[in-house]
């Protein structure tokens, strides 16, 4: 699946208990991160 991390357009993979990245720039596979996009995504959604 590819999804917008840090606004690049990135192939990612879901587990049950993360994800992992492949860095455009590189093609490095990398673990995301869950913790800081869905705390990113809570304080976007309060402050509307």
């Amino acid at each position: 699946m590819i999804e917008d991390v840090n606004g690049i357009p990135t192939r990612v993979q879901y587990f049950r208990r993360g994800r992992l990245e492949v860095n455009p720039k590189t093609g490095v596979i990398q673990f995301g991160q869950l913790g800081s996009w869905f705390w990113e995504q809570r304080c976007n959604a309060a402050s509307q």
